[in-house]
């Protein structure tokens, strides 16, 4: 896994990628264009980018480019700025509940989502302020209320990790808050 963004957030990402059993990398705002990342995103299952915005745009774009060229799966780790275009480019987005009502005007819900994945991602997760998580994809929605999301970064990590392994979407995010949910998050869950 690839991690772009603030460094303490993709030192974060990574830290928790690599305790699930995904090679990560935590790169800071200069990684696109560095050359060795074609490299890099062809050992990767997931260049993981934290916040992009308007600004970051062209450098999400060559993340993207070179992600796509390599087969590496794009997730975006979004806020409320978020522009279309970057959501468009992501293969899976990953909003909190305050940045997605503030992006979407909408609370999180079958239809907000279905909003949310029609520009573009195949996969788009929202955790929820008191507890859960739900996700959706064009073949299916899923919510877990009953689960603590824990860390962010370890949530993530856990969903990416069952949603490579091609679980059902409810399964990634009970299996995601199992693990992000556990001190220290160490191992996968199988």
């Amino acid at each position: 896994m690839l991690c772009c963004g603030t460094e303490a957030r993709a030192r974060a990402s990574a830290a928790a990628l690599s305790r699930i059993g995904r090679r990560a990398a935590a790169l800071g705002k200069s990684a696109p264009d560095d050359p060795a990342l074609a490299g890099l995103l062809v050992q990767a299952d997931v260049a993981y980018v934290a916040a992009m915005d308007d600004e970051d745009l062209p450098a999400l774009a060559r993340i993207a480019e070179q992600a796509g060229a390599a087969g590496t799966v794009l997730a975006l780790d979004a806020d409320a700025l978020a522009p279309d275009d970057a959501v468009a480019l992501a293969d899976i987005v990953f909003f909190d509940e305050a940045a997605f009502r503030c992006r979407f005007d909408a609370s999180p819900g079958p239809a907000a989502l279905r909003r949310a994945l029609a520009l573009g991602p195949h996969t788009v997760m929202v955790t929820l302020e008191g507890a859960g998580a739900m996700a959706a994809c064009a073949a299916s929605f899923a919510q877990q209320s009953a689960m603590r999301p824990g860390r962010t970064e370890a949530f993530h990590a856990a969903f990416l990790d069952a949603w490579l392994d091609g679980v059902a979407l409810d399964e990634a995010l009970m299996r995601a808050g199992a693990l992000a949910g556990q001190s220290g998050a160490g191992g996968r869950l199988r």
